[in-house]
């Protein structure tokens, strides 16, 4: 098992100073960042972006992990000379994309080739094997379960990753709740945009209109899935696909999120952003795609009832000094602003995150209005 961090939970909520989150319940800044996020579950619309730091917990692999792969690799030497990539520079994103520049700019190179090849195979291999079908994932499934089971009238709650694995599919069959991924219910499950679109309901017997099942929630894999197999140019689900369709770390990302079947996903990630009363929760996600960071700061822009939540670790460090993510610093700015509650910033695990979220199932005055109000509306059925 990977060492799990002990650095104390610190939050941004309207001061420019980071603030630590006291252990017992009755500690000012613990009860300021429920209090929060107590509200920002009852908005409209719940939208995730779900980043590689949520798999790390349960020994999913890192960046680090993908570039001692191809440190070890019996060509990596060969690679690096072709690429002109600096050895010291250990960025597996910015190597892997000199290596592809190399390949267009040297012309055939069969060795650079099944480099590359062999990587892609491996990054598929590592994202796959380090879960089990009997590994739990009780984290994943209780953060799903806070959010998923709202009122049945709130829209569904909408979750989109840009890991590769499958913890989020295999945490909802734990916790027991139905995802609704793009993939038909037929053999073989085919990708179609429109079968987001459709939804669980259950017919009750001696009641006129089916009811909504509970719990079920979106899943958008924004950079493709191990189990995903390109079949003439259909996507279709196969655990035993052997390189998965899957955007690989490169600075190609934001081209290739604009081809099939990654536009679609995109597309619902941008319009999710512009819903009136919507939080976004960012979970272990870096801000290192600009294809998906751009889209945020946006909202913030444009959206007056957008509401965002960041808990990734070091996020604190990463956010201040020269070397700070430039989106971490934005969001530190507005997070920091005295009056301004629209940015809340949490500096933690993911494990650390789960006691301070409450559960989703609650209703806003919006939604106990509208039960009311329809309960007063209903035609009752004579016997």
């Amino acid at each position: 098992m990977k060492t799990k961090t002990t650095e104390p939970v610190r939050v941004k909520l309207g001061t420019n100073d980071w603030q630590e989150i006291g252990e017992t319940p009755n500690d000012s800044i613990r009860q300021s960042i429920t209090q929060r996020l107590c509200q920002r579950v009852l908005d409209t619309h719940i939208v995730c972006l779900v980043g590689s730091g949520v798999s790390l917990g349960v020994d999913g692999p890192s960046m680090g992990d993908f570039w001692k792969l191809a440190k070890e690799h019996k060509d990596f030497e060969h690679a690096l000379a072709k690429s002109e990539h600096p050895k010291a520079k250990e960025d597996i994103e910015a190597f892997l994309s000199r290596c592809r520049m190399a390949e267009q700019f040297h012309g055939k190179d069969e060795i650079l080739t099944g480099f590359i090849a062999d990587i892609q195979k491996g990054i598929t291999l590592k994202c796959r094997t380090f879960l089990t079908p009997t590994t739990l994932l009780s984290a994943h499934s209780s953060f799903l379960q806070r959010l998923a089971r709202r009122s049945n009238d709130a829209p569904r709650t909408m979750i989109f990753t840009t890991n590769y694995d499958l913890c989020i599919e295999q945490a909802a069959g734990q916790a027991g709740l139905p995802v609704i991924d793009g993939f038909s219910h037929t053999d073989p499950q085919r990708f179609d945009g429109r079968n987001y679109d459709l939804d669980y309901v259950r017919r009750v017997p001696n009641q006129r209109e089916p009811r909504f099942v509970e719990g079920a929630f979106h899943l958008y894999k924004l950079h493709g899935s191990v189990n995903w197999n390109d079949v003439g140019g259909e996507i279709v689900r196969d655990a035993q696909t052997e390189q998965g369709v899957m955007i690989f770390p490169r600075d190609s990302k934001y081209q290739l999120s604009y081809q099939h079947p990654f536009l679609e996903m995109m597309a619902r990630f941008q319009f999710a952003l512009r819903q009136p009363n919507t939080t976004l929760f960012v979970l272990g996600f870096g801000f290192n795609d600009d294809h998906l960071s751009e889209p945020i700061l946006s909202a913030l822009r444009s959206n007056p009832q957008f509401n965002l939540v960041v808990a990734t670790r070091s996020l604190a460090k990463k956010s201040e000094g020269a070397d700070a993510n430039r989106y971490f610093k934005v969001l530190s700015e507005l997070a920091g602003a005295s009056g301004l509650e629209n940015v809340t910033l949490i500096d933690c695990t993911f494990d650390q995150l789960l006691p301070l979220v409450p559960s989703a199932g609650g209703q806003s005055d919006e939604q106990r209005f509208a039960d009311i109000a329809r309960k007063i509306l209903q035609p009752t059925t004579s016997a």
